[in-house]
């Protein structure tokens, strides 16, 4: 309900809503049947108008929802930080069920003001197995051009500007979203739930916390989690030569030696890849990220062979870098944002530091930093799925390497590259070659640990279907309420 809402409008986006929930079964209770319906409203604000637990009968939610009203407002609108409030908050407790579903429809009259923020929230409904569709009374490119990232095409986009095509717009909706059959697919519905690994003109440099912070069942998850990243990328035949297609490398971080587990020429194949990474011995000792930025940057991607288009560091990170090494981490993450190359950092457990994490990670932020907290198998989900996304956010360049508000920071950066020397104290780095060793699988978690990784995501990982269970999520672009958090919260210490 922001400001360009006019009566009209949100009559027919009430009359749309009412005609969507038309054929929809109601949950009459709690048990994981029919579906749960919660409406919000939003413009720079979200506001609760029907919660999930409201209404257990059809005829009731009916009424309630003709009896919604427009609350005239200044405000502008901001669909982005609506989408990222419904993801975290409104889907924060859903029903567990092995086919259930969670659905967002949104309806807005227009472009938003937080284009970047609708980007980052289709990442996070892809991570967490939200179904969304946008309703647009008035053209929406932003949002539109944003969902479209997600290369499986499990989205729906509708401009509802004519009236006499409306009712077959919403019925696409009711079939490929609310009542989308995994199984039994209708025909209209474009979408694809095979993932073919992604080609992307990039240099990709994993590293990998091997310090004495993580434990031993966090550095068998670190290694399914990188293996897993990687299977979303299209691995170049031949990493030798000029051919746009993506190289990977390895560093593994800790104690005083950094070592290069393997380097961008090396893989060309999937399965040789992840057996390196499963042979892997963890280094202990205290983490110095610093010093491992500085030799990645320095001499594997800037002095790489024919370099691809993008150049990506993924870190995975579960401590703080010592003491003499923050100064030299602060320097090398901001003279690597400044040669254009993306920084994208997972942090896990609690042992990190926040701010040095927020630090590293480039901007937004919020697209380019995740937290997990036990690496188990729905968390590597959920970060493979963001990052996936991520790769198609980057191919499509959605963001700038670096990006406009860091260019007094570069180039006062360059002018004192020749003047002297910086890196937080002298001290030697070894880097080593990898020895094939074996290293013990990773192990299934039981139910109470999936529960509280849920509670931490505010969501779920759901991914089959049934027509007869859903959660799903009505968004009306309205006036005041609560205040949307734009940014995630940051779990670790200061």
């Amino acid at each position: 309900m922001s400001q360009t809402v006019e009566p009209a409008r949100f009559q027919a986006m009430r009359s749309s809503l009412l005609s969507l929930l038309e054929h929809v079964t109601i949950a009459e209770s709690n048990c994981p049947t029919g579906a749960r319906v919660a409406v919000v409203s939003y413009s720079d604000k979200v506001k609760y108008l029907i919660r999930f637990q409201d209404y257990q009968r059809k005829k009731d939610l009916l009424e309630a929802i003709r009896g919604i009203a427009l609350e005239r407002t200044s405000n502008r609108r901001y669909l982005g930080a609506a989408m990222r409030y419904v993801g975290r908050h409104v889907f924060k407790r859903t029903r567990q069920a092995l086919t259930m579903r969670k659905v967002a429809v949104f309806f807005t009259n227009g472009p938003s003001e937080d284009n970047s923020a609708i980007v980052t929230a289709a990442m996070e409904f892809k991570a967490l197995n939200i179904a969304p569709a946008i309703i647009a009374t008035k053209s929406a490119v932003d949002a539109q051009q944003a969902f479209e990232a997600d290369d499986t095409g499990s989205f729906i986009y509708v401009l509802m500007n004519r009236p006499q095509e409306n009712q077959k717009l919403l019925d696409k909706i009711n079939h490929c979203v609310i009542c989308y059959d995994h199984c039994r697919p209708d025909s209209q519905c474009r979408f694809t739930d095979a993932q073919l690994p992604q080609e992307v003109d990039m240099d990709l440099a994993l590293v990998m916390d091997g310090s004495r912070e993580i434990q031993a069942d966090q550095y068998a998850g670190f290694q399914e989690l990188l293996g897993s990243v990687v299977k979303q990328v299209a691995l170049s035949p031949r990493p030798n030569a000029a051919d746009g297609q993506a190289r990977v490398a390895l560093l593994q971080t800790g104690g005083s030696h950094l070592q290069v587990e393997f380097d961008l020429q090396k893989h060309s194949d999937h399965n040789k890849l992840e057996i390196d990474l499963k042979n892997m011995r963890q280094h202990g000792g205290v983490l110095f990220l610093g010093r491992t930025l500085e030799y990645l940057v320095n001499e594997v991607l800037l002095k790489a062979q024919r370099p691809r288009k993008s150049r990506v560091v993924l870190a995975v990170v579960g401590a703080e870098t010592a003491h003499s090494d923050q100064a030299k981490l602060a320097y090398i993450s901001q003279k690597a944002k400044c040669e254009g190359i993306s920084l994208f950092v997972i942090t896990v457990g609690d042992h990190f530091n926040s701010t040095q994490v927020e630090e590293i990670a480039s901007m937004p932020s919020e697209q380019h930093l995740l937290h997990l907290w036990h690496v188990k198998k729905w968390e590597i989900g959920y970060a493979q799925r963001f990052f996936r996304f991520f790769l198609s956010v980057l191919r499509k360049g959605f963001n700038s390497y670096p990006p406009a508000q860091l260019k007094h920071t570069c180039d006062l950066l360059a002018g004192q590259e020749h003047g002297h020397h910086h890196g937080g104290g002298q001290i030697r780095t070894e880097v080593e070659t990898k020895e094939v060793e074996e290293y013990p699988d990773y192990t299934e978690v039981d139910k109470e640990e999936e529960e509280e990784f849920l509670e931490h995501t505010a969501g779920g990982s759901q991914t089959l279907t049934d027509l007869g269970q859903v959660d799903i999520i009505y968004d009306l672009s309205r006036g005041d309420g609560d205040t949307v958090t734009s940014r995630p919260n940051s779990n670790g210490n200061r």
